[in-house]
């Protein structure tokens, strides 16, 4: 309870109406050299369902899309659910894109809000500056097998892809080379609920 409790008091200024449970199904589909699963997700307010799902599927149309217009051959979509309680969902959206030899991991974060559907910025739980991520990079960055990295690149923005993890710490994603190798795929800066509580203290909301 109190690793939900602290996710949720992170979130700010949110208005939470009557808590619903999500249920998150797995959605498949196969056209030539597509594989695609994706998550539906199903709350007890309808409204909200419909937001969520149609923002997932603007992904999935991303992605059929880079396929009709060639800029792939082949393909496949599949998703993790990082976390779940009855306010909110973090999920993991991913997909492999190939052509020739050429195959890369393209992922997205998401984070809803199960009472009105909103999808919430990384800034609803922490503020983060460009530097605030460099000073964590050296001990606190992580591969797509989640094995720990020391990159030699530098963070140059700060992503809106995240997701909440189950010890109420926060992991923002990074794509593909982006910090680490091809090899490494996307890779996360995790952040610890010290690290976002130092954070927010400062840098104050403006």
């Amino acid at each position: 309870m109190f690793k939900k409790a602290t996710l949720t008091a992170l979130a700010l200024c949110l208005s939470l109406s009557i808590p619903a449970f999500a249920e998150v199904e797995s959605e498949q589909a196969q056209v030539g050299n597509l594989e695609m699963t994706w998550p539906v997700v199903h709350t007890k307010n309808k409204k909200a369902d419909t937001l969520i799902n149609k923002d997932i599927k603007s992904f999935m149309d991303d992605f059929r899309a880079g396929f009709v217009d060639r800029k792939f051959t082949a393909g496949r979509t599949w998703y993790e659910a990082k976390y779940e309680d009855t306010q909110l969902v973090s999920l993991v959206l991913s997909d492999l894109r190939s052509q020739g030899n050429d195959n890369k991991v393209k992922t997205a974060g998401v984070v809803y809000e199960l009472a009105s559907g909103q999808r919430l910025p990384l800034s609803a739980f922490v503020r983060v500056t460009v530097d605030d991520l460099n000073g964590y990079l050296a001990n606190q960055c992580y591969n797509s097998s989640d094995v720990k990295i020391h990159p030699e690149k530098k963070v140059t923005r700060v992503p809106e892809d995240f997701f909440l993890n189950q010890d109420g710490s926060i992991s923002i994603l990074f794509q593909t080379e982006e910090l680490g190798t091809l090899l490494d795929g996307p890779a996360y800066i995790r952040l610890t609920q010290q690290d976002i509580r130092e954070l927010n203290t400062r840098n104050p909301r403006s």
